[in-house]
């Protein structure tokens, strides 16, 4: 490379010299390249999210693995699943619902809980967030929603799934 050249490439503000080389890039095409990259990431997020989301749904299946209570007039699922976070439980939450037909549902995973109660059940005095409350406090943690929904993160989840009975 010249030396006119490298002093106009030194002046070009926001370029890191051999940054196009390891984008396989031309400094002139540097931008296009890193838009492309943004690109390609955000579409391997949604994919990832999609496969999240199916792991959820085989995990959560039929309701064939959620323990079935009858706890203070509601019929209540509990499930313990295992790599789901954040958004995934309350997924989770949604599609044991629909799968269990339970009046309460709580999913537990890696430190979180995740707390639904069906219409009817709220109707009935039922509120997921006073019961995400007491789980998490048995599992050393916080956590806190609305009526219908209501999510946690506790140290220790089984112990808050085990509080499930002396909560109602």
């Amino acid at each position: 490379m010249r030396r006119g050249s490298r002093a106009f490439r030194a002046g070009q503000p926001g370029t890191h010299p051999g940054s196009g080389a390891r984008l396989n890039a031309t400094p002139d095409s540097l931008a296009e390249r890193l838009e492309k990259m943004q690109e390609e990431f955000k579409a391997k997020d949604k994919e990832i999210a999609a496969l999240k989301h199916k792991l959820v749904q085989a995990q959560t299946a039929g309701g064939a693995s959620a323990d079935s209570l009858e706890l203070g007039g509601f019929k209540v699922a509990r499930l313990m699943l295992s790599g789901v976070s954040g958004n995934e439980l309350r997924s989770a939450a949604d599609d044991l619902m629909d799968k269990s037909r339970a009046d309460i549902v709580v999913v537990g995973s890696d430190g979180g809980l995740a707390v639904k109660a069906s219409k009817d059940a709220v109707t009935r005095g039922a509120h997921a967030g006073q019961l995400i409350g007491k789980l998490a406090a048995a599992g050393g943690g916080k956590g806190g929603g609305r009526p219908d929904m209501a999510q946690a993160g506790v140290k220790d989840v089984k112990a808050s799934l085990e509080a499930l009975e002396g909560a109602f």
